[in-house]
């Protein structure tokens, strides 16, 4: 077996893990709130990542604890939002409205940084935004209130990738990482005390708790970051992409043997579009070819 298809294989794997996450998240906010859970989960990731990387943190500096600051807080907008999103909206439309993060990004390049838009990325937002249309419209054209949190946390996420493209190359992109996540424990941690704790004793570590948090933290976030740092460099950037389109999927698949949830025909051809339009943002090419760069 090649080294890229070895590559390819884990890779597969951590979109597995990320796609089951949404309906573990939605089972275990029925018994802890929401930024209490945030909290605990990347409290728990950041000790993982800290015994794998621990000699990481001798090249701190103020660069990198500012960049990982000004990223964690849009990271930390979009984990709550999309956390607070399950609550009313079902896994399989939060899995695929979040995928668009992907296809905010050339958007956001081009209001904020003037960066034009590659002529893939041109194509994929208007199929992107039909599929979502499809997907989270009603026959009265309203929107589910957890639908547009999840709106909200996909542009976030988006944000935080453009952040995290122009910070990766000035610092320790590992550091970087790390100091995100436990940033985002702090931040998570104090609203907590301040909305939630008067819920604390309520708070029931249940099956459903306990196993969100572990595979959220320890596999989601710190397993699936050594899985991305440590094989990356044997695939393409393109195969990374695409094999990172198949998280929606296997949300859907878990949220269906899990909740039972059973997507329309109409919810069907949503999901697709989004998905095509998220390959299609993805995909690059060539300035003297119709062809695309993979």
């Amino acid at each position: 077996m090649s080294k890229q298809l070895k590559a390819d294989m884990l890779l597969l794997l951590v979109a597995f893990i990320w796609g089951s996450t949404f309906v573990l998240i939605k089972n275990a906010i029925n018994d802890i709130p929401p930024y209490t859970f945030i909290f605990i989960r990347h409290l728990l990731a950041f000790i993982f990542l800290s015994i794998v990387f621990i000699r990481r943190y001798k090249s701190i500096n103020k660069h990198v604890l500012i960049y990982s600051l000004i990223i964690a807080v849009f990271l930390f907008a979009g984990s709550a939002l999309q956390t607070v999103g399950l609550i009313y909206t079902t896994a399989s439309n939060s899995v695929f409205i979040t995928s668009l993060s992907v296809v905010f990004v050339p958007i956001m390049s081009l209001l904020f940084f003037r960066k034009a838009p590659d002529r893939s990325a041109l194509f994929g937002i208007p199929v992107a935004i039909l599929g979502l249309a499809l997907l989270t419209l009603d026959e009265g054209l309203s929107i589910n209130t957890g639908d547009i949190y999840t709106f909200m946390c996909a542009i976030c996420f988006g944000a935080s990738v453009i952040l995290i493209e122009r910070f990766t190359n000035k610092v320790d992109s590992i550091l970087l990482a790390m100091l995100q996540i436990i940033f985002i424990a702090a931040i998570s941690g104090g609203f907590s005390l301040a909305l939630e704790r008067s819920i604390y004793t309520s708070i029931i570590f249940s099956a459903n708790v306990i196993t969100a948090i572990l595979i959220t933290g320890i596999l989601a976030t710190g397993l699936a970051f050594v899985i991305q740092n440590t094989v990356q460099r044997y695939t393409t950037a393109t195969h990374t992409a695409l094999i990172f389109t198949a998280e929606p999927i296997f949300g859907a698949m878990f949220a269906y043997f899990v909740h039972q949830e059973v997507l329309t025909p109409r919810h069907i051809v949503g999901a697709c579009l989004i998905i095509a339009g998220v390959v299609l943002a993805e995909f690059k090419f060539n300035k003297n070819s119709d062809k695309p760069s993979l």
